[in-house]
């Protein structure tokens, strides 16, 4: 009789079956076309546009591995070594060309965009949760579409947290265990994907303390004091870290991006293990998670250094690893933008209080001067000032947004009803460690690497709300259209006017190139490769200095020496090894890359290196020194 009843089916019920597989349908197709319509909109950026020495980076390093090379030990690689191999495999299967690694990086894209919808999904409504998609998507690759690590590193950090979202979502613990995989690997890239790590043993905290149910009679006054010691602890470390990390170029903006949000999100953590009574479980399930989680990661990174220990090189891994980086952080170095450019985010701020004003005056306000801010800038996008304003206001917005969102969840479970609370701080987590991808070098294209979260943390903040979703719709909407029309074309390194001028739509008549590139880009290769193939043989050995490895690989000719940068090895060590390998006489032709922004002893090593040759030969930026091939006249 109850198996009678239980199999009994009403029409309500099978309506509502029948809705659902309908709806489950459209999804997938509303997922279905998100990805489509994002990959045919990579594709259009990404066989345009270069910064010639990253391509040359990412081009010699791959080849080189393809000789057999490992490196860290045959060749300097400023990555922990995993992309080279993953640009390797690209070559070996479609062909030595910059095209390859594009179309490589754009296959990965895919399910990128597949894990940010999923994410938005999480928080919004289907066709919102495609604007936020979307809106990720336009502020991160199109920017620079390069292969470089920290693409890689964005992409396997937003797979990790749908992976931990979805752990919250079941409790088993194979997406915990894959959320560490995807840290793992990330390190391989880049050893940045420590922050991502960084940022999801610091949710992992929250989540296991917000789990604890504690019935009555086992509340521990003892457990409760000890978690917090814990939870307070974890935060001092992990802030003191990033204050430790970015102490060489301290000031107040450093310390306003990179340390502050660290520190609220840490003392929310605390605040929150204090006011909550506990008992002794949660502390067990808090070594049981990070446990899961770093044996994740243990997985690849235990290979990846079993592979280079089979080599005898884990002494060159782990310099190349964690000395090279060290510096890049004393040699190289960009500012973050003053701090009163903190002014150009009041009207993104003004957007975050109308969400939040109960008042309908004040709320219509707020709203209208955040709106007309933004709509002015629409309109006059062009003008370069105004693109570059809003640019700055977005990327200096993190520690705004992650305050805000601090000061929301604080606030009593009546206050904060029909929010995710757990989803907010991880993404927020995510967001305030990442964006130190940004240091040293802060220029904006840096920050395109962690935009997403940015996009991401406001939807958790403003969707929950009644009166969010009005300006999450149009702040969505404004990001969204202002990336497509006006930030997308415009180059990472170059101003409105050049860019507009001297666009990326030339063909190139190098066989390895295979991109578009400006025609001033062209004008000054083409006849420097072709020069090169002409006065020295197939294969042959060049020297090409400094930071100018492009020309090694666009020309097919080899370079000798493990030095890829000049400033990741010492000067006179390279001029003493350039020297030697000079009087040997194998290398047939040298190219020296002209920038007034070189040091002395730089410059130096370049006028040495061409005394070497009788003949000279300028080509806009580069001079070629090199020897005239005897005649067959001359050799009879």
């Amino acid at each position: 009789m109850k198996a009678a009843i239980a199999n009994h089916q009403t029409p309500n019920d099978e309506i509502s079956r029948a809705g659902d597989r309908a709806s489950a349908r459209a999804e997938k197709w509303c997922l279905t076309l998100l990805c489509l319509v994002s990959t045919l909109y990579l594709s259009w950026f990404a066989y345009r546009d270069w910064i010639p020495p990253d391509e040359g980076l990412l081009g010699e390093t791959a080849e080189r591995v393809l000789w057999g090379q490992v490196p860290h030990r045959d060749f300097d690689d400023v990555y922990s070594g995993a992309l080279a191999y993953w640009n390797a495999a690209a070559f070996a299967v479609l062909g030595i060309k910059i095209a390859t690694l594009r179309s490589a990086l754009l296959v990965v894209s895919v399910p990128y965009v597949a894990a940010l919808y999923w994410i938005a999904r999480r928080m919004a409504s289907p066709m919102m949760a495609c604007c936020i998609a979307a809106t990720c998507v336009v502020w991160s690759l199109p920017n620079y579409f390069a292969p470089l690590p920290s693409w890689f590193n964005l992409i396997l950090a937003v797979m990790g947290s749908a992976a931990l979202l979805r752990y919250s979502e079941t409790r088993h613990v194979r997406w915990l265990a894959l959320a560490g995989l995807c840290g793992g690997i990330s390190v391989c890239f880049k050893i940045v994907g420590l922050y991502y790590l960084a940022a999801a043993a610091l949710w992992l905290c929250y989540f296991t303390a917000s789990e604890a149910k504690v019935t009555e009679g086992t509340e521990s006054k003892g457990a409760r004091a000890v978690m917090t010691f814990v939870m307070g602890g974890v935060a001092i470390l992990l802030t003191a870290m990033v204050a430790l990390l970015v102490r060489r170029h301290w000031s107040v903006m450093v310390w306003l991006q990179f340390v502050a949000p660290t520190a609220m999100l840490g003392g929310l953590l605390t605040w929150r293990q204090w006011r909550r009574p506990t008992d002794w479980s949660p502390l067990s399930g808090l070594i049981r998670n990070q446990v899961v989680l770093f044996g994740g990661v243990a997985a690849p990174t235990a290979l990846f250094v079993a592979f280079f220990a089979y080599h005898g090189a884990v002494g060159e891994l782990f310099r190349g690893v964690f000395i090279t980086p060290q510096l890049r952080i004393d040699r190289v170095d960009f500012p973050l933008p003053r701090w009163e450019l903190m002014s150009l985010t009041l009207p993104l701020l003004a957007l975050l209080i109308a969400a939040l004003t109960r008042s309908p005056r004040w709320r219509w306000l707020w709203m209208g001067f955040g709106g007309c801010c933004l709509l002015a800038s629409l309109a006059t996008g062009a003008n370069d000032l105004v693109r570059l304003n809003v640019i700055t206001a977005v990327r200096l917005f993190p520690p705004v947004a992650i305050g805000v969102l601090c000061w929301t969840l604080t606030r009593t479970p009546r206050q904060r009803a029909n929010t995710a609370p757990r989803t907010a701080y991880l993404l927020a987590s995510m967001l305030s460690l990442m964006v130190l991808i940004q240091y040293p070098f802060a220029v904006p294209v840096y920050f395109y690497y962690a935009a997403p979260f940015l996009v991401l943390t406001l939807t958790a903040l403003l969707n929950p709300m009644p009166r969010g979703r009005v300006v999450l719709w149009g702040l969505m909407g404004y990001l969204l259209v202002f990336g497509v029309i006006w930030m997308n074309t415009y180059s990472v390194f170059r101003r409105g006017d050049e860019q507009s001028a001297d666009p990326a739509v030339q063909t190139v008549a190098i066989e390895r190139a295979g991109i578009l590139l400006s025609s001033r880009d062209r004008d000054q290769y083409e006849p420097l490769v072709k020069f090169i193939q002409t006065h020295s043989d197939p294969g042959s050995t060049i020297l090409a200095a400094t930071d100018c490895p492009e020309i090694y690989f666009l020309a097919e000719r080899r370079n000798p020496t493990p030095v890829i940068y000049y400033a990741f090895r010492d000067p006179e060590w390279q001029r003493a090894l350039y020297r030697e390998l000079l009087e040997d006489g194998n290398v047939q032709l040298v190219v020296v890359r002209l920038d007034e922004r070189d040091s002395p002893e730089a410059i130096a090593m370049l006028r040495m290196m061409l005394d070497y040759f009788p003949n000279k030969q300028r080509i806009e930026q580069f001079v070629v020194g090199y020897r005239e091939k005897p005649s067959i006249v001359d050799a009879a």
